[in-house]
C-alpha cells in the first residue's frame, strides 16, 4: 500500500465516491459507487486495528465480500 493508498483510505469515510455498507463484525466498511478508473473494478476499504484494508472486486458485492474474506482472516488468525 502506497501513501495515496494510505490517504485515500483514511478520507473514504467522507468521500462521496464512497457509500457505507452494512458492518461486518464490528468492523465498518465503504465500497465505491462507481467502477475504479479504467479497471472497471470496485474498491471497498475498512479498517482492522491500525491496519487500513482494501478489497478489490468486479462488483460491488464482490469487492465488500473480498473484505469479509480479510476480516475472517485476521481474526481467525489471531485464534
Amino acid at each position: 500500500m502506497n501513501l495515496h493508498d494510505i490517504v485515500e483510505a483514511l478520507s473514504v469515510a467522507s468521500n462521496k465516491e464512497y457509500q457505507q455498507v452494512p458492518a461486518y463484525k464490528n468492523y465498518e466498511i465503504y465500497v465505491s459507487k462507481k467502477p475504479y478508473g479504467t479497471t472497471g473494478k470496485y474498491i471497498a476499504y475498512s479498517q482492522i486495528g491500525r491496519d487500513e484494508v482494501k478489497g478489490i472486486g468486479g462488483s460491488r458485492e464482490e469487492a465488500v465480500q473480498a473484505i469479509h474474506d480479510k476480516v475472517d482472516f485476521v481474526l481467525n488468525a489471531q485464534k
